[in-house]
């Protein structure tokens, strides 16, 4: 949500969207982000454990695992949202920006866990 509107703000300034203008400050896009993505916050949170318990059972390679479970986190949040939307694209976000939004969110998330997690030893022992 912080990448979509930060898009809207600086890449698509012909859109009108309620939450973002001009003025608006990046302080004010965390808060909005973090008050629309509460939810989804948690549910992840409740999702960790078992998404990394399952596909610690499938032994994978270390690199391999990662990936995938970073995949895994990433899309429980899209899935969410498609869910409660009765799994129908909702129209109050603009395509584009969304579809921009989404790809780097992927990529971002996928690396940063990747990168985090690549040298703990916590993977490489547990389960």
């Amino acid at each position: 949500m912080i990448i979509y509107l930060l898009i809207i703000k600086y890449l698509f300034t012909e859109i009108n969207h309620p939450s973002v203008t001009k003025e608006t400050t990046f302080l004010e896009i965390i808060s909005v982000a973090l008050f629309y993505n509460i939810v989804t916050f948690f549910v992840s949170l409740l999702l960790y454990f078992p998404i990394v318990y399952g596909i610690k059972k499938i032994k994978l390679r270390k690199d391999v695992e990662l990936i995938f479970i970073g995949l895994l986190l990433t899309m429980t949040t899209p899935i969410f949202y498609l869910y409660l939307s009765d799994w129908k694209h909702n129209d109050y976000y603009e395509l584009v920006p969304e579809l921009i939004s989404w790809s780097l969110c992927f990529i971002i998330s996928i690396a940063f866990y990747y990168l985090m997690n690549k040298n703990s030893e916590v993977i490489n022992n547990s389960v």
